[in-house]
């Protein structure tokens, strides 16, 4: 088989890019949720942390945390392909075809699924799969997507004051949201128009 070279392939350094995307903002890292208040005028809401801090804003938009991801792990070395080591996440599997999975599956029925699958892939990861060896150990383990299109998932904004962002989509779903919030003048009509169009998208996505 002919595979052709691709030119100026690069893996994307997370720590440069994490940098650039920083800029300019306060971030505080490792922060877990404990409790958010309301005040009663309905214009501000305050988050409670675990580690004591407390923020207060117009509006808290929090992260989900669901994630896909191809990369590169380990190349011990650069020209044989066949030796690397790809970390690969995301194909939909229902709670049924898991455990049924689980219950008979060991590496080789995984590797053999996930090979299965890659034929579908674009280069170079098509070629990537094909080129492991039938004895390298496969990691597995399932993630849980929440379609949150459907009307069993809606929740409450507290009057606009509480949005959900990163589904999938993070950098889309935080540059929406600031120029809707600079755009409109009403808070709750802001947080209205963006989870309208969030949830149409990323309920699409999951």
């Amino acid at each position: 088989m002919s595979v052709p070279e691709i030119p100026n392939f690069h893996r994307l350094r997370r720590s440069k890019l994490r940098a650039l995307l920083c800029k300019d903002l306060d971030i505080r890292w490792n922060m877990l949720l404990k409790d958010t208040a309301f005040e009663d005028d309905g214009k501000s809401v305050t988050a409670t942390f675990v580690n004591g801090q407390r923020i207060t804003g117009l509006a808290f938009p929090h992260p989900d945390g669901l994630f896909a991801v191809s990369g590169l792990q380990d190349a011990p070395e650069v020209d044989k392909p066949e030796g690397w080591n790809v970390f690969y996440i995301s194909w939909p599997s229902s709670f049924g075809q898991q455990d049924e999975e689980a219950a008979k599956f060991r590496n080789k029925e995984r590797l053999r699924q996930v090979k299965e699958l890659a034929k579908g892939y674009p280069e170079p990861w098509k070629s990537e799969f094909e080129w492991v060896l039938e004895d390298q150990p496969a990691w597995y383990f399932a993630l849980t997507a929440w379609n949150l299109s459907v009307l069993e998932h809606q929740w409450d904004t507290k009057n606009g004051q509480v949005a959900l962002a990163g589904l999938n989509h993070s950098i889309t779903d935080a540059g929406n949201l600031v120029l809707l919030l600079a755009e409109e003048s009403d808070i709750r009509s802001a947080i209205e128009k963006y989870e309208s169009e969030m949830k149409s998208r990323a309920g699409e996505e999951v």
